[in-house]
């Protein structure tokens, strides 16, 4: 039985509410001999230390479980018997699609970066990663983190689906709905406020829809062999040792192993025998 497909789920880097994309922030100053591109990872830079990757990562696999739940006939059956075994495989793939984000999220950090350098100068870009690393965008960052479950991209891809550019914005409506309700009214009442004082960072709403596209590449970016295979090792064995507890504790005896057809016998011609 097939589990899982594989899940090409990578976390979103930049989805922030259109309201709370300005600071008040010194200039930075230019480094000397530094990359003319510089400004723009650093913007990513500063997303990503303000995302709590490990939370992200578990509220994701949550949506994984409850999909995973109801994948399948086969899957249903199994959860029903087997109360959990859903959860138990969503935590044995969470090794591998940690690396597998981690590659995804290098090989497109110089497009990510492309895209805001269509939107930002070079100050403009230090002020935006200067926004992010501020109080307010650290508190949007967590809310972006704890809202975000990717439930559109992660169905389509457990469907065995590209993921569309309709799945990413659904899931950036949901999590932007989700943190704008969260945000205090004085949260508000400041962003709008510093929203006047640097005008140019309101462009991070345009920046975030040129990223989009991105995205869907990043979720599409297919898995590795040797990571595909390794996951779906680790979740062969996950089961099966989750199985045994399950049927123990129950005082039942293991599980009989699936029966395997033997190899066939092929004549001259490659074609198989008759089985006798």
């Amino acid at each position: 039985m097939r589990v899982l497909p594989v899940l090409p789920v990578v976390l979103m880097l930049a989805a922030v509410p259109h309201a709370a994309l300005a600071a008040v922030a010194a200039p930075v100053p230019a480094q000397p001999n530094a990359s003319p591109d510089a400004p723009y990872f650093a913007v990513l830079d500063a997303i990503e230390s303000g995302l709590d990757q490990e939370a992200a990562f578990r509220i994701v696999a949550a949506t994984i479980a409850t999909e995973l739940a109801r994948s399948s006939p086969e899957m249903i059956e199994a959860e029903a018997n087997y109360p959990g075994l859903s959860e138990a495989l969503t935590q044995s793939i969470l090794p591998t699609l940690r690396q597998h984000s981690q590659e995804v999220q290098a090989k497109y950090r110089p497009q990510l970066a492309a895209a805001l350098k269509q939107q930002f100068t070079p100050q403009q870009a230090q002020d935006v990663a200067v926004f992010y690393r501020s109080p307010i965008g650290r508190k949007l960052m967590h809310q972006v983190e704890q809202n975000y479950d990717g439930r559109a991209t992660v169905t389509a891809a457990m469907r065995e689906k590209d993921v569309a550019l309709a799945d990413v914005q659904a899931d950036n409506r949901v999590m932007i709905s989700r943190s704008l309700r969260e945000l205090t009214q004085a949260d508000l009442a400041e962003l709008g406020r510093l929203a006047k004082a640097k005008p140019h960072l309101l462009k991070l709403n345009a920046a975030a829809q040129a990223m989009a596209p991105i995205r869907v590449r990043m979720e599409n970016e297919p898995m590795r062999p040797e990571i595909e295979a390794q996951m779906l090792a680790d979740m062969e064995s996950a089961a099966k040792e989750f199985v045994a507890h399950a049927r123990a504790a129950e005082g039942l005896p293991p599980a009989p192993e699936p029966e395997v057809d033997p190899a066939p016998v092929l004549d001259t011609a490659g074609k198989p025998l008759p089985r006798t």
